[in-house]
């Protein structure tokens, strides 16, 4: 006999949080060895658990930053050294978790120079 205990977490929230991006905008334009700032706020229903921001080169992860969260709203102001970057596209990705792992993602292209 075999006895498990199983926790169902189902507060009826179903809602996901709200990530806002106000820098940089999509297609924006940086130059290679400084740093890249990026800024916003990200909100949820209830209470947030996790934010998520990372760059890629192509499929190559160059910065992952994951903060934790206990509150409602968060504002955004992750600064990330370009140094070692090579010139060309890149993509920044945000996802934000809530206490009940509703999520959303927000996904935006920059260039680097």
């Amino acid at each position: 006999q075999v006895e498990r205990n199983i926790v169902i977490r189902n507060s009826g929230d179903l809602v996901a949080p709200v990530i806002t991006v106000t820098s940089p905008s999509a297609g924006a334009s940086f130059n290679v060895g400084g740093d890249l700032t990026i800024t916003g706020n990200v909100v949820d229903n209830l209470a947030l658990s996790k934010l998520e921001i990372k760059v890629y080169r192509g499929s190559t992860l160059v910065s992952d930053n994951d903060i934790d969260l206990a509150t409602a709203s968060h504002t955004i102001n992750q600064t990330i050294s370009t140094i070692g970057w090579t010139p060309g596209a890149y993509k920044i990705e945000l996802v934000a978790y809530d206490e009940v792992l509703n999520v959303s993602e927000v996904d935006m292209e920059i260039t680097m120079n």
